[in-house]
């Protein structure tokens, strides 16, 4: 077995663990509050949406669906949902007052 193999070995392994993609996810996000900061915290630099970039980019490098990404992301999805409820709560009582 030569290199390449053995890497499309491994990446075919872990391109099926939830843990590559939930790791990436989280990479790319540090990334881009990187990039972020270094442009002077530009509102054209949004973290949220560079990270997306850099995750549409490697998904398709990879040849990943997204069912397979979206699969491997479920936690960062099942705790998003309890944490804009925990914000919107907030959010009201100081529109409201």
């Amino acid at each position: 077995m030569n290199v390449h193999q053995n890497i499309a070995s491994a990446w075919g392994f872990l391109g099926t663990t939830p843990l590559l993609w939930l790791t990436l996810t989280f990479l790319a996000y540090a990334i881009a509050q990187v990039v972020h900061g270094s442009l002077g915290k530009n509102a054209l630099a949004n973290p949220v949406l560079i990270a997306i970039a850099l995750l549409i980019l490697a998904l398709r490098e990879s040849n990943t669906s997204y069912v397979t990404y979206m699969q491997s992301a479920q936690p960062i999805q099942f705790l998003l949902g309890p944490a804009i409820v925990a914000l919107a709560i907030p959010i009201h009582r100081q529109c409201a007052g």
